[in-house]
């Protein structure tokens, strides 16, 4: 059986590619998601050592916001695509969504951030803007117990619970990131919730 992705921890917490120059790392093997499994986390022996961010993206989001070069052009949306298809670590969008509920910097306020997330892929609209989850999420020392997963996300997933049989839905990367722009600023939506999730804290 081969081993599952190996993640790096970026600035506020979540977990993505290992492409990163991150020290922390989160090896798990594979395993259906959500279910509990053991796991091996590699702590940083210094507790305040930086964990690092995903450079293009930080690029690709500058660029967006001092509207510097033509952030409408086809070059620039590609350029934002493939970078997209590279931070999450993984092509299984469901897998990488499942990988946070045992990362050990993530809490309550990081998975109300991916149920909004989720929201918008799914319907167009968010709880709250992106910028109050920018401001508000930030690395968590002492992580939260480990929260159950919402209804939201159980049906996002075509996951199904007890008295209630969901049909599985496509959660492989490509599926959603084209789900995802299709929404009304739904190309904005992804960028801005690429910084967030990989990018410099602001």
């Amino acid at each position: 059986m081969s081993e599952s992705p190996e993640f790096s921890i970026y600035p506020r917490g979540f977990l993505g590619d290992r492409a990163g120059e991150s020290v922390d790392r989160l090896i798990q093997r594979p395993d259906p998601i959500f279910r509990a499994v053991q796991h091996t986390f590699k702590f940083p022996e210094q507790p305040n050592v930086k964990a690092y961010s995903n450079k293009m993206i930080d690029k690709l989001y500058a660029a967006y916001i001092n509207r510097s070069g033509d952030t409408t052009s086809i070059e620039y949306r590609e350029k934002v695509l493939k970078c997209a298809l590279m931070a999450f670590g993984t092509m299984q969008f469901d897998l990488w969504y499942a990988k946070q509920f045992v990362s050990p910097s993530v809490g309550d306020t990081h998975h109300r951030f991916l149920d909004d997330t989720l929201r918008f892929i799914e319907t167009g609209k968010r709880d709250m803007y992106l910028d109050t989850w920018r401001a508000l999420i930030r690395y968590n020392d002492i992580p939260d117990a480990r929260p159950p997963l919402t209804p939201f996300a159980a049906d996002f997933f075509g996951i199904s619970t007890p008295g209630y049989n969901r049909v599985a839905k496509p959660a492989d990367l490509i599926s959603i990131i084209q789900r995802w722009t299709s929404q009304p600023n739904g190309f904005e939506d992804l960028l801005c919730t690429l910084h967030i999730l990989f990018g410099a804290l602001d």
